[in-house]
């Protein structure tokens, strides 16, 4: 008996200890990743900077704007950081309120729509719900989630193209999804996109600007949220984000 509970006992210490391992290494991977996130924009700041200390710029406020926004990148990337920091030790707060989803949905329509149109893809919402549906969640993450979700679809979708968000229920479960047309991802990263800064290896990789942590901070979003969230193919060719939340 003393001898099975002594190998029980190292055995537990031996899961705990590779368990600890593989905490520090993808710990030291997403530093790694952030460090590189971050130099990049740092890097053409000080370029751009040292072009106007030394007049090389023929058009200085075409310099300016683009100052701008590389700061404005890397105050997204230190904001969604910040965002998955308090997920993974549990200070993310949830503002939980009951509201109409249909009227919800009605009131994010035009400026959902004008959002992906304005970026070359047509874009509707399709609706299967029941009237006077009461949901009780974060309404502003709920939003944040899909302008996330649409701003991947956005950065990768060829144009013209098309972007869908399909909403209806099956036994107590809301089913949200968002799906784009061609290009899609490898059987192999339908996964892996919900990692924080995974990189496709498709022609979905591109170098088109973000933090690369959207996917990782809908999925941190919908778990928060008791739901769970996963990718498909669409049969529209792109990538479709099915989001799963209890009623």
């Amino acid at each position: 008996m003393k001898k099975q509970q002594v190998a029980n006992s190292h055995k537990i210490a031996i899961e705990r200890a590779s368990m600890m391992e593989d905490l520090i290494d993808k710990k030291n991977q997403l530093l790694a990743d952030v460090s590189h996130e971050l130099s990049t924009p740092l890097t053409v700041l000080k370029l751009q900077v040292e072009s106007l200390k030394d007049d090389l710029e023929d058009d200085v406020h075409a310099t300016y704007n683009s100052l701008e926004n590389k700061i404005t990148d890397i105050e997204h990337l230190i904001d969604d950081i910040s965002q998955l920091t308090q997920s993974d030790i549990g200070a993310l707060q949830l503002n939980l309120q009951p509201f109409e989803l249909n009227n919800t949905l009605d009131f994010w329509e035009k400026e959902l729509t004008l959002f992906v149109n304005k970026n070359k893809l047509n874009f509707e919402i399709i609706r299967d719900l029941p009237n006077k549906f009461i949901v009780n969640f974060d309404r502003d993450r709920i939003k944040q989630i899909f302008i996330n979700l649409l701003t991947n679809s956005i950065k990768y979708t060829d144009k013209p193209g098309q972007v869908k968000l399909l909403a209806t229920t099956k036994n107590n479960i809301l089913y949200l999804s968002i799906e784009d047309s061609a290009p899609s991802v490898l059987d192999k990263d339908l996964d892996a996109i919900f990692e924080r800064l995974y990189r496709v290896e498709s022609s979905r990789n591109r170098e088109t600007g973000g933090s690369g942590l959207g996917l990782a901070i809908c999925k941190s979003l919908i778990e928060e949220h008791n739901g769970k969230i996963y990718a498909q193919h669409s049969y529209l060719g792109g990538l479709k984000v099915v989001m799963e939340l209890p009623c």
